[in-house]
């Protein structure tokens, strides 16, 4: 489900012929469908961690903190992802553009990859090396099903 809605979310935007609708209203949709998007993602942790009842007393709240930190990010890179639609559909990217959108998603990866970092850690640290194994697993089969379909929706041509 997940998949399916940042598949069509992403197709839409970039299908459009001139974003007839106004980009901030755009924004505000994708940034509403991010919340359903962590919602079944919050489901498939609780589905493929296992965690005992003390293991999930001490996870959850940290997981929230976590995806509040990457949710944020992520409605970040929103107005990035328009932008280039923005730009792609008016063909009118210029060298400029994709170099300040290049810099903007690698410092944004680069965020990501720091905040999973520590995350990890104190998951090993605060609740075990296997819960944090488990989850850094699990989560890194979501986002690369989630990247798969955001990424193969963005014109290449």
């Amino acid at each position: 489900m997940r998949r399916t809605i940042i598949t069509l979310l992403l197709s839409s935007l970039l299908s459009l012929p001139a974003l007839a609708a106004p980009v901030d209203s755009i924004k505000a949709e994708l940034a509403a469908n991010l919340v359903s998007v962590e919602a079944s993602r919050k489901q498939a942790v609780a589905a493929n961690l296992g965690l005992s009842d003390s293991e999930a007393q001490a996870f959850w709240p940290l997981y929230q903190s976590y995806r509040e930190k990457i949710s944020a990010l992520a409605h970040e890179g929103l107005g990035t992802l328009v932008d280039y639609a923005v730009l792609h559909n008016q063909q009118s990217l210029t060298q400029v553009d994709a170099a300040n959108i290049l810099d903007d998603v690698l410092k944004r990866e680069a965020q990501r990859s720091v905040l999973k970092e520590h995350f990890i850690q104190q998951l090993a640290r605060e609740i075990s090396p296997r819960i944090a194994l488990r989850f850094l697993l699990v989560e890194g089969q979501m986002d690369a099903l989630s990247r798969y379909d955001a990424l193969r929706q963005i014109p290449l041509d």
